[in-house]
């Protein structure tokens, strides 16, 4: 993922309010999400490359979701892919002990891991070192730490705040029309991870598109008050829609 949006205990009927993008070259094949056929009941889309997947849930309502940390100016070295991250924190019974035991792992790039263990969401990141547990509120992340005020991010908090304030029975639509937005940042407000300007302008946007780059797909996952999960991803590169309620 590169940028995921979400509001904790902050909705009058809901715990977990969250709205992501996958950004990732359209040429990497790619399956939409779908009922994995092991037994870790994990619901997810999977990267075809690496085997892996970028954001998931499982048959009792956890979630996790990574996002990589952009810095291009530290070389490239890992064992894995990061897509393994959510895979194996959904399939583990004791998700609390691996979050711990990743804290010190040399086997991925940089990284950023959200878990969601069904009252709470965690964070990881191998930049950081540590986890944290997250306070209620609205927050933000793309590919750098947790909340780093990056136009995405502040824009794409801004507009939760605004549809969970309005939305009812259209709360699931309004969340995916939010993730369209393709408005760029100004040049003055772009970090320096790296990138050509001209390309970190483009990818300053919650929605991107660019000839080879871009928005794959995009999710919202709620979860009520009672713990009941609605999962909805619409995939654009290839074209599907997946729903799934546990």
């Amino acid at each position: 993922m590169c940028l995921i949006l979400f509001s904790q205990n902050s909705h009058p009927d809901y715990k977990l309010v969250l709205a992501a993008n996958r950004d990732e070259f359209f040429e990497r094949p790619t399956l939409p999400a779908h009922r994995w056929n092991n037994s870790s009941g994990i619901i997810a889309g999977k990267d075809l490359l690496a085997g892996g997947t970028w954001m998931g849930v499982n048959a009792t309502g956890r979630m996790a979701a990574v996002t990589n940390y952009r810095d291009l100016s530290v070389e490239r070295k890992a064992k894995r892919s990061r897509g393994a991250l959510v895979t194996e924190l959904l399939s583990t019974p004791n998700s609390s002990k691996h979050l711990d035991s990743l804290r010190t792992s040399n086997e991925y790039d940089g990284y950023n891991l959200l878990y969601w263990s069904g009252d709470r969401m965690q964070h990881l990141s191998n930049i950081s070192n540590k986890v944290s547990s997250i306070e209620n509120g609205i927050h933000g992340l793309s590919n750098h730490l947790l909340n780093t005020p990056w136009f995405k991010v502040e824009q794409g908090k801004q507009r939760m705040n605004d549809v969970l304030a309005r939305s009812g029975d259209v709360l699931v639509e309004d969340l995916f029309k939010l993730l369209q937005d393709n408005r760029e940042g100004e040049e003055s407000t772009l970090p320096e991870t790296g990138l050509p300007k001209d390309l970190e302008k483009k990818v300053s946007a919650m929605f991107i598109r660019t000839e080879n780059y871009g928005t794959r797909c995009s999710t919202v996952l709620l979860v009520a008050k009672d713990g009941s999960v609605r999962f909805e991803e619409r995939s654009y590169v290839p074209e599907a829609k997946a729903i799934f309620e546990l």
